[in-house]
């Protein structure tokens, strides 16, 4: 679906392979699933970190899914106090809200933060785990 602007095009092709990765990582593929996995989770690490941390984040990821990252944020209130695993499951459960096709709040975390480690820099998820307590860290992939 080349429409001649790269950078556009570029982004799309890239933005899919995210959702396609989240995808792979939870099961026979579902575009919209993937989708709703990478914006709650996506959304819901955003919020638990500080603006600075955020916003290094944010700059790590392709243009289209940065979009939806930001989409909705209010740096004003952050980062929000999520201390336990339940609690950030919770959270991404609350973003997902009754969105169809259901998606399990754990499975989503799960998958999202795999792709996330297999596409951030090293140095940025080293950042990002060491502001979060003991519990949260172990969310992330070993």
């Amino acid at each position: 679906m080349a429409d001649g602007f790269d950078v556009f095009d570029r982004t799309v092709q890239k933005s899919t392979e995210w959702i396609r990765e989240v995808c792979g990582e939870m099961g026979p593929p579902d575009m919209q699933k993937g989708y709703l996995a990478l914006r709650a989770v996506l959304r819901t690490l955003r919020d638990r970190l500080t603006v600075d941390e955020a916003a290094n984040l944010g700059a790590q990821l392709p243009l289209l899914i940065r979009g939806i990252y930001y989409d909705g944020y209010r740096p004003s209130r952050m980062p929000v106090k999520i201390s336990t695993r339940d609690q950030f499951l919770t959270a991404v459960k609350d973003c997902l809200g009754g969105a169809m096709p259901v998606v399990p709040s754990d499975e989503a975390t799960a998958a999202v933060l795999t792709v996330l480690q297999k596409r951030i820099t090293d140095g940025e998820i080293t950042d990002i785990r060491n502001m979060m307590p003991q519990e949260l860290q172990g969310l992330w992939p070993s």
